[in-house]
């Protein structure tokens, strides 16, 4: 009796620490495999890019205008605090995406977060519950 109540202890701990695992790892974002993000390099500022979307997923998704801007220190992402002195508002538009499977959307921050110092930053998008992202370097 001791050993089952060992044993079904031990399964406890593990299904919760895997219950953690997914939880830490969700945090960040789920990365669809199909769907990529870069910053065109020549359109990079301190204040805002352009970025393309890459989408071979077979979906007909819609994209929006919604991102976030999260800064790389001591080792990790952390969102940018926003400095905008009202709610933002996003306009309800839907992108979709070329015949060539791409999109080219302009993401101005200037206003919500306001100059970016050097630094490593990304550009977060949601599609479809599931978040992409593009690395840059100011």
């Amino acid at each position: 009796m001791k050993r089952r109540l060992i044993v079904l202890g031990l399964i406890i701990v593990i299904l919760i620490a895997l219950v953690i695992a997914f939880l830490i790892n969700k945090s960040d974002g789920d990365v669809p495999s199909d769907i990529t993000m870069i910053i065109e390099s020549d359109t990079l500022t301190n204040t805002s890019a352009t970025v393309e979307i890459t989408d071979e997923s077979g979906m007909d998704n819609t994209y929006n205008e919604w991102f976030r801007i999260d800064e790389y220190i001591n080792g990790q992402w952390q969102e940018l605090e926003v400095i905008a002195d009202t709610e933002i508002t996003w306009r309800n538009i839907g992108y979709k995406i070329s015949d060539k499977n791409t999109l080219h959307l302009d993401v101005f921050w200037e206003e919500i977060y306001g100059e970016l110092d050097k630094g490593k930053y990304r550009v977060v998008k949601e599609i479809n519950d599931e978040y992409i992202m593009a690395e840059f370097s100011i």
